[in-house]
């Protein structure tokens, strides 16, 4: 509670426990993020993916996916936007898949995340690059690079809530020439 006291304005003991804990919170997520240790796997950019036997359920809801919006499915019969990347990311012994939709000229793509067995989307981002970050239980976390161009990118921190990937974090990075880029502190994934 916020209460004013003589010429000024006193915040109240819950308040400022709010603001602490939301700037520990935010902290651990940015230190995360940026923590090489932590990805378990890198993906994206020129690397294509792979052809995977996917059940025709799941089939059936990417093609929904796919099509579900003005652009329809525009890199229909291209190998970057047919294969797949495939990753367990809730450790149930069972892949989850990155899906292309659509990429754009400078390389950045709109993937969707993928669970076969129930069918179902499970989140959807833009990226060049993405990485998966171990998490100590449940779901990993995902952080994407999308290049803007120059030596600007936008960095992204996705989490499981409510059974989706949801962002939950960004922030725009600027490097100098003599500064390594975000994707590169990470790690560039090992195309197969």
């Amino acid at each position: 509670m916020i209460v004013k006291k003589g010429n000024r304005l006193a915040i109240g003991r819950e308040v400022g426990i709010a603001w602490l804990l939301l700037i520990v919170l935010t902290g651990v997520t940015s230190a995360q993020m940026s923590n090489p240790q932590s990805v378990v796997q890198s993906f994206g950019g020129e690397c294509s993916g792979e052809k995977h036997s996917l059940s025709e359920p799941l089939m059936d809801v990417i093609s929904g996916w796919r099509s579900g919006d003005a652009s329809g499915y525009p890199c229909a019969g291209n190998q970057f936007c047919e294969n797949a990347f495939g990753f367990d990311l809730n450790r149930d012994g069972n892949s989850e898949y990155f899906v292309r939709k659509l990429c754009g000229a400078t390389g950045n793509c709109t993937y969707g995340i993928f669970a076969d067995r129930p069918a179902k989307l499970l989140g959807t981002f833009t990226a060049w690059f993405f990485f998966v970050h171990r998490e100590p239980t449940g779901w990993h976390s995902i952080s994407t690079y999308t290049r803007q161009g120059g030596n600007q990118g936008y960095i992204e921190k996705y989490v499981v809530k409510k059974g989706q990937y949801r962002r939950a974090s960004g922030r725009t990075e600027r490097f100098g020439s003599d500064e390594e880029p975000y994707y590169l502190r990470m790690g560039m994934p090992n195309c197969k």
